[in-house]
């Protein structure tokens, strides 16, 4: 994810500065909706797209320490334009709301 707030962004060409890293994982996924698509064969496609919670966790770089655990919803609102998915189990995860995963983080960010 990338933040408004660019200094907390993590340099990729010297990573020895990082504080703390955030994990997601999807739980609860539920089918919000069905996404009409084109597949790269130029053929219509229905895929269901899931609204989900992620669990958030983020640690300590160097300690490993859990700093917080919360849940971030991810709303299925808007079909995507474009997606990847896999053909043969073919699902689309709605991503993290930013503002909702900015808000958890906002208490680490001064530390």
């Amino acid at each position: 994810m990338s933040f408004k707030d660019k200094t907390w962004e993590a340099e990729s060409s010297d990573l020895t500065g990082v504080q703390l890293v955030a994990c997601m994982k999807r739980t609860s996924p539920t089918v919000s909706k069905k996404c009409d698509l084109i597949n790269d064969k130029k053929q219509n496609v229905s895929i269901d797209y899931y609204s989900v919670t992620y669990q958030l966790t983020v640690y300590e770089a160097k300690t490993g320490k859990s700093r917080l655990s919360a849940t971030v919803p991810g709303p299925a609102d808007k079909c995507p334009y474009s997606v990847l998915y896999n053909p043969n189990d073919p699902k689309i995860y709605a991503d993290p709301d930013k503002a909702s995963f900015e808000s958890a983080i906002t208490p680490l960010m001064g530390t």
